[in-house]
């Protein structure tokens, strides 16, 4: 039985009955979705779905080609420095959901990485699988970087603190054998780090997001940037030693004049907080799920043309929410 399968059956032995729910079930409420940085992908795509899960009052209804979202729900969208920061900010009740890495998720529910110490967080719950967030790693031309393994001695970006991508990096150059003495780290999001090489302060960048990510097409367009492979031995080990990370590419075309790039991921993840009553959760799932929002968000961004109600639950880390477990069951996950 898949990791998901069992998640989605222990939410759904969690669920205290039947959830009967409509779009009219919830008065005026507020649900915050933290995203990521501006130019990052999780931001314009939290707005899609901020603009689809709600229906404030006064708004065309659904069947007038309208919002088919949560009557009286308005979802708001907030910024922030990535997925560590967002799964603190549900675990603390700071905000009803957030986007996160799935491995930052199983970090955080386990106590592991850069939660080791801290008890397990027991807030985090799922919603669904959003899409494939490849690993990025991004060059100057002329400074020698053909592999990951030519970063040695140089200056690299790896993501500000909080964010997902700063985890993850650290994780894969420790694979290949590139620690802290070996390559200067630096810990700046990815629009300070485009700046400092354009200054040539530094050779090379990480970016973990669904391609095209905006601030990866400015490096390519403007600087004649390079996307380097991230592929061999150590990334095979990585796969066969945990179930986050993915084998993935970088499709040919997503950045202009680009090649192709195999590269390896991870799945981001939409999490709620095991506070936000299952009702609700329920209504949301639905609403995002409705025909109407799913032709809209596919044309917001490449990624969201991934989305599929098969993959709903892919590589999530964490136990679904019993509201979204029984939207599941509805569509026949589980028999």
């Amino acid at each position: 039985m898949s990791l998901s399968r069992r998640l989605l059956l222990a939410s759904l032995g969690a669920a205290t009955g039947s959830l009967l729910v409509s779009h009219h079930a919830w008065s005026a409420s507020f649900f915050r979705i933290r995203t990521g940085a501006p130019s990052s992908t999780y931001y314009p795509v939290g707005t899609a779905i901020a603009g689809v899960i709600g229906a404030p009052e006064g708004g065309r209804p659904c069947q007038l080609g309208g919002g088919c979202g949560v009557e009286g729900l308005v979802a708001l969208v907030q910024s922030s420095r990535g997925s560590v920061e967002n799964v603190e900010a549900i675990e603390s009740a700071e905000v009803e959901s957030g986007f996160a890495q799935a491995d930052v998720a199983w970090f955080a529910a386990n106590a592991t990485g850069p939660f080791e110490g801290s008890p397990p967080f027991q807030k985090l719950r799922g919603l669904c699988s959003l899409f494939d967030e490849a690993l990025h790693l991004v060059t100057l031309p002329g400074v020698g970087i053909h592999a990951i393994r030519d970063l040695r001695g140089m200056r690299v970006a790896i993501g500000s603190a909080g964010s997902g991508t700063a985890v993850t990096v650290r994780r894969v150059l420790d694979a290949f054998g590139l620690g802290a003495e070996q390559v200067t780290l630096v810990e700046i999001d990815a629009v300070e780090a485009l700046g400092r090489m354009r200054v040539g302060s530094l050779e090379a960048m990480f970016v973990i997001a669904g391609a095209p990510a905006a601030v990866v097409s400015e490096a390519v367009a403007t600087l004649d940037a390079q996307i380097i492979p991230i592929d061999g031995g150590p990334a095979d080990q990585l796969l066969r030693d945990t179930q986050f990370f993915i084998r993935t590419s970088i499709q040919p075309g997503a950045y202009v004049g680009a090649y192709g790039t195999p590269t390896i991921g991870v799945r981001a993840l939409w999490l709620v907080s095991a506070d936000v009553p299952d009702e609700l959760i329920y209504g949301i799932t639905q609403a995002f799920w409705h025909p109407q929002s799913q032709a809209f968000l596919r044309n917001v961004h490449p990624r969201l043309l991934d989305l599929s109600l098969a993959h709903a639950l892919d590589g999530m880390e964490v136990p679904v929410h019993p509201g979204a477990a029984e939207f599941y069951r509805e569509q026949g996950f589980v028999q």
